[in-house]
């Protein structure tokens, strides 16, 4: 490389440069948005996991009774829909997060 080819390749090693920084700053900007994403997301995959256990205790606790003759109508009936109300109640804590 001669001398006059000197400030044409300096120029475009910088243009590749401020090219790398560009690219750097998007990927540390999208990090920063996946971030809380990811905390919702581990949030969310654990509420639901209890919300199950919830919704699949309450039922065989209610089919046992009722096989058992050990509750009523009236009783299993709030039963269930008590474990409803409490499933509700959890997923507003992921909706309460993802707000946040």
């Amino acid at each position: 490389m001669g001398c006059a080819a000197a400030p044409a390749a300096a120029l475009q090693q910088r243009g590749a440069t401020d090219e790398n920084n560009s690219l750097i700053q998007r990927q540390n900007h999208t990090s920063q948005k996946i971030a809380p994403k990811r905390g919702l997301s581990r949030s969310a995959r654990s509420i639901i996991r209890q919300n199950i256990i919830i919704s699949l205790g309450a039922i065989l606790f209610l089919i046992i009774s009722a096989l058992a003759e050990k509750i009523n109508l009236t009783a299993g009936l709030i039963g269930h829909e008590d474990s409803t109300v409490a499933v509700v109640l959890k997923r507003s804590a992921i909706v309460a997060f993802g707000s946040s």
